[in-house]
């Protein structure tokens, strides 16, 4: 009687086979970690800085280098008063932000 318990129990269970693409998406992450650590934020903001055509923006946004600075940064540029005091920079003026991080400038920051 146990042994036929054990045997609908393990007919039971589902299986999954994974192909080659499930192996490669599961392992592209872990794999890629270590280069995608190597852009940090200064990385990120010379690059933004640096943009200046559509093209730069595609590879920006094709590799997910610096995704929380890419926002952080946004919120910097062109966010409302209450965005800025949520990353902490209520206090800093655009003219601040414009000149660190955009590759053309406004009259503020003159």
């Amino acid at each position: 009687m146990r042994i036929l318990k054990l045997v609908v129990l393990l007919l039971s269970i589902p299986l999954v086979r994974a192909d080659g693409w499930d192996d490669f998406s599961n392992n592209l992450a872990t794999d890629l970690a270590p280069f995608l650590s190597l852009f940090g934020e200064q990385v990120t903001k010379q690059y933004l800085s640096e943009s200046i055509t559509l093209l730069d923006y595609f590879i920006f946004a094709m590799a997910p280098m610096g995704i929380i600075t890419a926002i952080v940064s946004a919120i910097r540029v062109c966010g409302s008063p209450s965005l800025r005091a949520l990353i902490g920079r209520a206090q800093e003026g655009g003219g601040n932000a414009e000149a660190e991080l955009c590759s053309s400038t406004s009259r503020d920051v003159c």
